[in-house]
């Protein structure tokens, strides 16, 4: 058993090892500014998840989903709701010179409509900047964002049912 001053000593021994850790590693995070490292895949993915809450909020807002035909319908719905999330709440989707909400390469997004249903598909390209539709090493966020027709009728007839 250790005496009340070699605990001490031990605990002391501690604190200092990972005082002197800290005073060796911060000066390198500094200069080199390699902590934290945000990749474009990282990067890709904050900004598909900060449209997609910025979807959320629209939907909330106007209690209905926003026009999605193209990109760039859905990015003038809703770039303002994503500007104003990324000065509250520090958020980190980013965009270019134009006013598109671009991904982690610098790229802008793309919008495709799966089949004849509600489902799209928001991506980026990928690192290989190739469209592989969603595939490969496209970064994806599934979206949806109407409801389609057949699900429409469906609730309009149960509701005549309900009414009866």
């Amino acid at each position: 058993m250790l005496s009340r001053g070699g605990k001490w000593l031990i605990a002391a021994l501690l604190v200092c090892t990972g005082l002197l850790a800290a005073l060796i590693y911060l000066p390198v995070v500094i200069v080199t500014g390699e902590y934290p490292r945000r990749t474009p895949q990282s990067m890709t993915r904050e900004t598909l998840a900060g449209v997609q809450r910025a979807i959320n909020e629209w939907t909330v807002e106007h209690a209905r989903y926003p026009p999605a035909g193209t990109i760039e319908e859905l990015e003038g719905q809703i770039a303002p709701l994503v500007r104003r999330a990324n000065a509250t709440a520090n958020r980190k989707v980013r965009f270019d010179a134009d006013g598109r909400i671009i991904d982690g390469w610098g790229r802008t997004l793309r919008l495709r409509r799966v089949g004849n249903t509600n489902q799209y598909l928001l991506y980026s390209a990928g690192a290989n900047a190739v469209d592989e539709l969603g595939m490969g090493d496209d970064i994806v966020r599934w979206l949806i964002l109407a409801e389609s027709e057949p699900e429409t009728r469906q609730r309009a007839e149960e509701a005549v049912r309900r009414a009866r």
